[in-house]
């Protein structure tokens, strides 16, 4: 017994807590991760860091290389929650962090020192650089105006995080603030200086929509972006901004120097990319020999016929580059005035562009809100035929039969595998659904309901849940936990007749009155039932004695 005591320490104090400075995120653990989620929900008290800090440490055995990720999404009392959370880090070794800070007061937070920062921000972003375990970042601050020196400070604060292999930053919405003295604001170019900073980053997804991005920002944000060599996953999102062809044709430039890219996609919709922009497009994305999905979306520009064409011919040349597996392809132009009034001259037709993309397998092509000839239309479904070799082929606005079935094959940033790494616990999400591993209880082929237990524990309380490897006597527990369930019901039933023998005792009765009394009551109530019968039906009472007899 005395072996097993220390096991049961940590659920009894969690229990015995009283959790006074916030509240508590849910944790959820399993062989190789430690998952906190602080999402969903409003913290009004603020988050209680160190208290969930020092719980995860009470089981030091289950914290023995698991890899920590922390989901966070708060809209209120940020300032205060953050400050708390940096206080706490040391005490969580993180090596995925999602913190979603979007729409929220966190640019507001008062200027003060915290330590020797003047800004909250600052502070934050030099933490997590001291970590080397951190090699996974979400950081969402849609929907906000920060000032022109606080940009710069999130591109130089972002860039000292050298050890990230996996980059998540979304800055939808950004409305830059001017302020007196300030500096000219430049999201390019703090964007630019982080990039160029981080030399192992593997996978980037930016999403810079309706952020006022203009040709000079995508120009410097390019600079950047082509000193990214170990970079084989991007996620780009520059939706609705002012985007012309300067712009696309700098952006095209940068991308095209990231050689290892495998899996790219670009969503420059609602900007203003005319046919020479679509056309440097083509041209450049297409020397990236190794891309295996492609995903374009020039939705709501004004590419013509021309661009179109010319986009699709310079593609070409990954067609027939040679690849172990599958290419997917899927471009956007929908309501982009593709019309063969505005051919250029030595244009190649729809068709012939088409029929250049042989070596593709899946291709998603939307052509819808183009007001098309039914000439033009023709000739691309001519083109289309020739692709034989698509497993997959389906062109919307275009009279064309969808061809097989969807199969998704591009990658989304939940579920790459980053390379050269050495740990086994960066396994994508999706790798692990596919052939899950067995948990103790499983592998053994029997139900574990100390486990179980546990699980309880765990999901109320916030407290780490024991492993059933952390103890050796298994079967004890079981009967343990059968002997306090059969105590607490014979408890019940005690109190329970002891409640009503008092209730009796207090009127002055007995439980042979009390019988005696429901007793009489039953009979009159049956007597009365007798007599109120029609004459016509057969009374219940009746119809029992007839049987009795």
């Amino acid at each position: 017994m005395a072996g097993v005591t220390p096991h049961f320490l940590p659920v009894i104090a969690a229990l015995l807590s009283v959790n006074a400075a916030g509240e508590l995120c849910a944790v959820h653990r399993s062989q190789a991760t430690v998952n906190i989620s602080c999402s969903g929900r409003t913290y009004t008290g603020g988050v209680a860091w160190k208290d969930l800090a020092l719980r995860l440490q009470q089981d030091q055995r289950g914290l023995a290389g698991a890899s920590m990720s922390l989901d966070a999404s708060f809209s209120h009392g940020t300032c205060i929650i953050v400050q708390e959370l940096i206080e706490a880090l040391p005490d969580l070794p993180l090596a995925v962090l999602s913190l979603d800070l979007s729409h929220s007061d966190f640019w507001e937070c008062p200027s003060r020192n915290f330590g020797r920062f003047s800004r909250l921000l600052d502070w934050l972003l030099w933490s997590l650089a001291g970590y080397e375990r951190l090699t996974s970042l979400t950081f969402k601050l849609a929907g906000m105006g920060p000032t022109g020196s606080e940009v710069a400070s999130l591109g130089h604060g972002l860039g000292n995080m050298s050890n990230l292999q996996e980059l998540s930053l979304d800055l939808s919405g950004l409305h830059i603030r001017s302020t007196t003295g300030d500096a000219t604001p430049c999201l390019g170019g703090a964007l630019s200086l982080a990039f160029s900073r981080l030399s192992r980053l593997q996978s980037l997804e930016l999403m810079l929509a309706v952020s006022g991005i203009s040709d000079a920002d995508i120009w410097e944000l390019g600079a950047g972006l082509s000193r990214l060599k170990t970079l084989y996953q991007l996620d780009l999102v520059v939706v609705n901004n002012q985007i012309g062809n300067f712009g696309a044709r700098e952006l095209a430039k940068a991308v095209s120097s990231l050689m290892g890219l495998t899996f790219l996609r670009m969503d420059l919709s609602y900007n203003q990319v005319g046919a020479v922009g679509a056309t440097d497009l083509g041209q450049e994305i297409g020397r990236l020999a190794k891309l295996e999905s492609l995903r374009i979306s020039l939705k709501d520009n004004n590419v013509g016929f021309s661009g179109v064409s010319s986009l699709i011919v310079g593609l070409a040349p990954l067609s027939a580059a040679s690849s172990a597996k599958p290419r997917s392809l899927a471009l956007d132009f929908t309501s982009n005035g593709i019309t063969s009034t505005n051919q250029n001259v030595g244009t190649k037709s729809l068709g012939k562009a088409l029929s250049t993309l042989q070596g593709f397998r899946l291709l998603d092509l939307d052509f819808s809100g183009n007001p098309l000839e039914p000439a033009v239309v023709g000739d691309a479904v001519e083109g289309l035929k020739h692709l034989k070799a698509a497993t997959y082929l389906r062109a919307s606005g275009l009279d064309f039969p969808t061809v097989g079935m969807p199969r998704e094959v591009t990658k989304t940033r939940s579920q790459v595998m980053l390379r050269q790494r050495s740990d086994t616990n960066t396994m994508s999400s999706s790798t692990a659904a596919e052939s899950p591993l067995p948990n103790d209880a499983t592998a053994r082929g029997g139900s574990d309901v100390f486990q179980t237990v546990s699980d309880m524990l765990f999901n109320a309380t916030g407290v780490g849940k024991a492993t059933p490897n952390a103890v050796s006597g298994i079967s004890f527990f079981n009967v343990l936990f059968q002997i306090i369930r059969f105590c607490l019901v014979c408890a019940f039933l005690v109190a329970g007749g002891f409640y009503g023998w008092a209730r009796l005792k207090q009127r002055g009765g007995s439980f042979a009155s009390a019988a005696r009394s429901l007793h009489g009551t039953l009979s009159a109530a049956a007597t009365s039932s007798t007599a109120a019968a029609p004459s016509g039906e057969v009374s219940l009472t009746a119809t029992a004695e007839e049987e009795r007899e």
